[in-house]
């Protein structure tokens, strides 16, 4: 084996040029997935951050057993600046907050996309996630009919904006909205509210949210830009806490939304993600008036992934 590894070593990577060739391309992948850019390219690598990361760690190894140090310290460098940069615009606690005796906000997400028309599970799961707040997405006429009959009599007040495309939404609460109300980018509705827990001062404001589904294009992501700017412009001059959530259909540390977050001084809920599993394009952001004690998948009776859950408390100042 030893041989081997020798062999493919001295015949491959003999010439100084072809290392350096290397040593680039490695640099500059790691280039356009970290810093924000219009390229479609580095767009594209961007979604798939988490996997080139570990692509980067897997080379540096391989490059050690060959004995190749430039390039196994330069994918080794780039490993570990693409696992920065992803902590950084992750949730960087390294616990999550302890929840107190104090009230605490259950927000889900939920896509009824993901239930494949099976409405039993579906509500199975939303009634056992047991969420305060609920926003449901893709909510056609048939879907309507389901949520209301299935969850009136848990989560009496609500907000319904029914579509037959995959911009329907609705928001339901075990607690009385102290506003609710729709507001539009283009077409597409967004649900804005606020709710007040019980025994406490204080109201949460939110946000209900799908955005135009991505088609890797620079079209796309100027409407992405622009939805989250009509999403500023209806939580910025809003003081007490916040909460937005839905299908942003790009990653958390694309630019648009650390832009977004930035602007609105939003925190995001998870704290990492599964590099063999889907994209995470659906998110929970809320203020830092908040803190979040727990965040997690909603899964089917099946096992299959159909939405996100979120406890978050008021953050205690003294």
């Amino acid at each position: 084996m030893e041989l081997i590894l020798r062999l493919v070593s001295e015949n491959i990577f003999s010439k100084k040029v072809l290392e350096n060739i290397i040593i680039s391309i490695l640099i500059i992948g790691a280039i356009l997935t970290i810093i924000p850019n219009d390229l479609s390219l580095s767009k594209f690598t961007s979604n798939y951050a988490v996997q080139i990361m570990l692509s980067y760690l897997f080379l540096g190894t391989l490059f050690l057993l060959l004995k190749q140090q430039k390039l196994m310290l330069t994918s080794f460098l780039c490993s570990a600046a693409l696992c920065l940069f992803l902590k950084a615009y992750s949730n960087g606690a390294i616990m999550l907050p302890k929840q107190t005796s104090d009230a605490a906000l259950k927000v889900a997400y939920i896509n009824t996309a993901d239930a494949d028309g099976d409405y039993n599970q579906l509500m199975h799961s939303i009634l056992e996630s047991d969420a305060d707040l609920i926003a449901v997405q893709e909510v056609t006429p048939d879907w309507k009919e389901v949520l209301i009959t299935s969850l009136t009599e848990k989560y009496p007040y609500q907000k319904v904006v029914t579509r037959i495309d995959f911009f329907g939404q609705a928001v339901f609460s075990k607690h009385p909205f102290l506003e609710i109300d729709t507001f539009h980018y283009k077409e597409i509705p967004n649900i804005k509210g606020s709710i007040r827990l019980p025994k406490t001062q204080e109201a949460i404001t939110f946000v209900a949210a799908h955005t135009m589904p991505s088609f890797e294009s620079t079209s796309f992501y100027k409407d992405l830009r622009e939805h989250l700017n009509t999403i500023v412009d209806k939580l910025q001059d809003v003081d007490g806490p916040k909460i937005t959530l839905g299908a942003f259909n790009t990653v958390e540390w694309s630019t648009e939304l650390q832009d977004f977050r930035k602007i609105l001084r939003l925190n995001s809920s998870r704290r990492g993600t599964n590099p063999f599993g889907q994209i995470p394009y659906e998110h929970i952001f809320y203020s830092s008036n908040l803190e979040c004690v727990g965040f997690h998948s909603i899964l089917s009776i099946e096992g299959s992934h159909v939405g996100i859950h979120g406890t978050y408390q008021f953050r205690n100042i003294n």
